[in-house]
């Protein structure tokens, strides 16, 4: 059975392992690809916020690469 579980802005889905040793595994639905894992659900929630901090960051470079030097003056503004 899955867990929801509600940051400012996110919504992650944490769910159980098949093998109970292993523990959890969660997931940000609207970020594809975003997971992690953790033996104990806070420790995966911590994991998968981490995840999506990198899957964000990456997201910034790509569309920095995209739209160049103009782009990058409109992020430093929203910095």
């Amino acid at each position: 059975m899955a867990e929801f579980v509600s940051d400012p802005g996110w919504r992650i889905v944490i769910h159980k392992c098949k093998a109970p040793e292993t523990g959890y595994w969660g997931e940000v639905p609207a970020m594809p690809g975003c997971a992690s894992q953790g033996p104990t659900r806070a420790k995966c929630r911590a994991n998968v916020l981490e995840a999506a901090a990198g899957c964000l960051e990456s997201y910034l470079e790509f569309a920095m690469q995209k739209l160049g030097a103009k782009g990058a003056a409109h992020t430093a503004a929203l910095a």
